[in-house]
């Protein structure tokens, strides 16, 4: 049901506490590490939520001695499975207020891969923690006192940007509230956490604000100033200068301004070095973009700088010099997408076949522009090279609206992040994870990690300088908000900033991987490098297929070797041999069950299996 702790527990300080003061603790059922925002509710309406360590500080008097009933709902992310009212169904369980210095222990089982670690940004972040006097894993008390209940003012702060420069890991946030007043800076902030004091993100970084007198500072005081200051792209040379791109918009969020800014160290400040004519240049750092972490062996991403927001679809070879940047575009060459119902799509002559292409001085189309055009009828589905993301379940399409991709060197990929716009259990809430031999992909296939049920969750970012076991465990955070809802803000994490983690191994074997076929009909799911050793003898890319079991119906796939053919069976020939992939049993699959996305694979003698399409051009 649930646990007590002994006074000797590693997760308790036994001190003198409040008389009247019930601590509850919510941990993740497979790490047993504290789950922040987790909100409870008693018979009498009091509603609590968790802090980042996953305590509850229950102050009510009047309950002290008493049995109490508190509901647990799910929130899509976790869920509790060891109790619920026998009448009605609701999760939840009676405790006992006891007023003990330990916490009462409630886990929860995680629902998605990702894992909820800790805010980052605003005040009490610990605060339940620090009433109970409950240890923060590896953060001390006087830390929290100083940091980690109210640091330099800020109660909220909108979507991050990070980078390494000069011995630090500096933290851009977007607007941000003060404690002491209705508005706050609204020209960006900055924050940093010297690299060694950070040996993993599992734990909550200290960040320094940058301050203004008591608050912090805005560091993009770009004129005019009664406009806000939105800074994207950041981006690091090689000669430690930093650099940003900037955007002013106005009341109604139309664009006025933008331009390239770099790094003051003396001032702690960016300054405007030049303006982007967005009337006359139509390629340039996309808004809200990441700059992309490409792969350490250069092949046609060579001397790119790659910008994200979140599919890399414009790049440059010099960061200031707007003459080198083209977009992954299917418009002509030297057109605009600011007039959709003007846009000049670039099609063959004979075919009518839409032309993608690297072109300089061309816009690029969002995932949203490319689902308008097919709305207005001027482009099909199956020609938005953007909008083939989906499940292998069911086909749900995934319209990414922000995100980050990066190179990751355990899956030798580049893996997407991304928020997904229209969700069906959030409609700006929904995270999704993929994964693409190339910068731009193709992304085909994705599972979602992490859910915020009717709440955003949006601009993921990767963090992706501290992926640890080389790249299989990564870390992202987010802005948590209720903006573009209906519902009350969650009290303290609403419009700040939360962290999660993932295990990459378990998200890329919930979704099918490339399968390529050499000229020889040798099978291979294959790293980039090995693709790249045999480019040669690669035909392409074959079939998508996945690298475990993920379902019932889900068959093992050897290859063997016959009278010098290769082929494939459901039948093992060694003992020792391992399945190259795993494939749908069309037997398990009624024929009105087939998708688009399905292609039929025969195998050695005759027999059919389920695969999944390499094809980004499928109407679903």
């Amino acid at each position: 049901m649930y646990a007590i702790p002994s006074a000797s527990s590693a997760t308790t300080i036994a001190l003198e506490q409040h008389p009247f003061l019930q601590l509850v603790q919510f941990i993740d059922s497979e790490t047993k590490r504290g789950i922040p925002m987790i909100q409870i509710s008693t018979t009498s309406d009091i509603t609590y939520v968790s802090d980042s360590n996953g305590v509850i500080a229950m102050l009510e008097p009047g309950l002290s001695g008493h049995s109490i009933w508190i509901s647990i709902p799910s929130d899509g992310q976790y869920q509790f499975m060891n109790g619920s009212d026998p009448v009605v169904g609701v999760s939840g369980i009676s405790i006992p207020f006891h007023s003990s210095s330990l916490p009462i222990v409630l886990e929860m089982k995680r629902l998605k891969l990702a894992e909820r670690l800790y805010r980052v940004t605003g005040e009490g972040i610990y605060r339940d923690s620090f009433l109970g006097k409950v240890q923060v894993p590896n953060i001390s008390h006087d830390t929290i006192l100083q940091k980690f209940l109210l640091n330099a003012q800020v109660t909220g702060q909108d979507s991050v940007m990070n980078a390494i420069y000069k011995g630090k890991y500096y933290w851009f946030f977007g607007d941000t509230n003060n404690i002491q007043r209705l508005l706050g800076n609204f020209h960006a902030t900055a924050a940093y956490t010297n690299l060694k004091e950070i040996t993993s993100l599992s734990t909550n970084p200290n960040l320094t604000y940058i301050l203004n007198g008591n608050f912090v500072k805005g560091v993009a005081p770009v004129d005019p100033k009664n406009l806000p200051t939105w800074i994207h792209a950041l981006y690091v040379q090689r000669n430690e200068r930093m650099y940003a791109t900037y955007m002013k918009p106005d009341s109604n969020l139309n664009i006025v301004k933008r331009g390239f800014l770099q790094w003051n160290d003396d001032l702690e400040e960016f300054e405007e070095i030049s303006q982007i004519d967005f009337n006359t240049q139509f390629s340039y750092p996309i808004d809200g973009s990441h700059v992309v972490k490409t792969a350490p062996y250069h092949d046609e991403e060579d001397g790119y700088i790659y910008f994200g927001q979140p599919y890399p679809i414009v790049r440059c070879k010099r960061y200031l010099d707007l003459s080198t940047y083209e977009s992954f575009t299917p418009l002509k060459i030297n057109t605009s997408n600011l007039d959709l119902n003007n846009v000049q799509l670039d099609r063959e002559e004979k075919s009518g076949k839409l032309i993608y292409g690297w072109k300089r001085s061309t816009s690029p189309l969002s995932a949203e522009q490319m689902a308008q055009l097919v709305k207005m009828g001027k482009m099909k589905v199956q020609e938005a090279y953007l909008l083939q993301l989906k499940t292998h379940e069911s086909g749900q399409f995934i319209q990414a609206h922000a995100g980050s991709v990066h190179y990751n060197a355990f899956r030798d990929r580049y893996i997407l992040i991304a928020e997904q716009n229209g969700g069906t259990e959030s409609s700006l809430g929904e995270i999704w994870y993929s994964e693409g031999l190339t910068p731009i992909g193709p992304f085909l296939y994705g599972v979602k990690i992490v859910t915020h049920q009717k709440m955003d969750f949006y601009n993921p970012s990767h963090h992706y300088e501290f992926d640890e076991e080389n790249g299989k465990i990564i870390y992202f955070e987010g802005t948590y908000s209720n903006f573009w809802t209906n519902l009350p803000p969650t009290p303290k994490y609403n419009y700040n900033q939360q962290m999660y983690r993932l295990d990459v191994s378990k998200a890329s074997e919930q979704i099918p991987i490339p399968v390529f076929k050499r000229i020889d009909n040798n099978f291979h799911t294959l790293d980039r490098r090995a693709i790249q050793k045999l480019s040669h003898k690669l035909v392409a890319v074959e079939f998508y297929a996945f690298s475990k079991p993920q379902c019932e119906s889900c068959i093992p796939i050897y290859q063997y070797r016959m009278n010098d053919q290769y082929l494939l069976s459901t039948e093992q020939g060694l003992k020792s041999q391992k399945p190259i992939f795993y494939a749908l049993d069309s037997n398990h699959i009624l024929e009105q069950q087939l998708l688009p996305f399905h292609q039929e694979l025969k195998l050695h003698n005759d027999q059919t299996v389920i695969v999944f399409s390499h094809r980004h051009d499928l109407a679903l």
